[in-house]
């Protein structure tokens, strides 16, 4: 890297993340002041399609009438999950980030292979 070079991006093959980390830190050789990233980690809503969505859209609610508990009962529950898995996929982009921003190499097999290890975790026991 140059010392002009105030941003990297690093493009890993996994869910399409791609980390942009800006400012190198002075002070820790290999470590970033901060960054961003983006990735098919958490899922859309699928009744709008809209990642940022937290399944309350109207699409969602028009499934079901005040009077019809079961089908409100089912939607609950299934927001719930959607949250729950929402929550967790954030937590690990988190962590990607702060590993990336903190210099660890998140291009590692070693690293991505524990990354697809949680992901299963997250998918399969929430």
């Amino acid at each position: 890297m140059s010392k002009m070079e105030t941003t990297k991006t690093i493009k890993l093959a996994l869910n399409n993340i791609v980390i942009t980390l800006i400012d190198p830190d002075k002070n820790i050789e290999g470590a970033w002041q901060g960054g961003s990233m983006e990735s098919d980690i958490k899922e859309t809503c699928p009744y709008c399609n809209d990642i940022d969505c937290e399944m309350n859209c109207e699409k969602f609610e028009e499934h079901c009438t005040d009077r019809d508990i079961d089908c409100f009962n089912k939607k609950k529950e299934e927001r719930v999950e959607f949250m729950t898995h929402r929550g967790a996929a954030e937590a690990i982009e988190s962590l990607i980030l702060s590993h990336a921003v903190a210099g660890i190499d998140v291009e590692s097999p070693a690293y991505i292979e524990g990354i697809e290890t949680s992901l299963n975790a997250v998918t399969n026991n929430l």
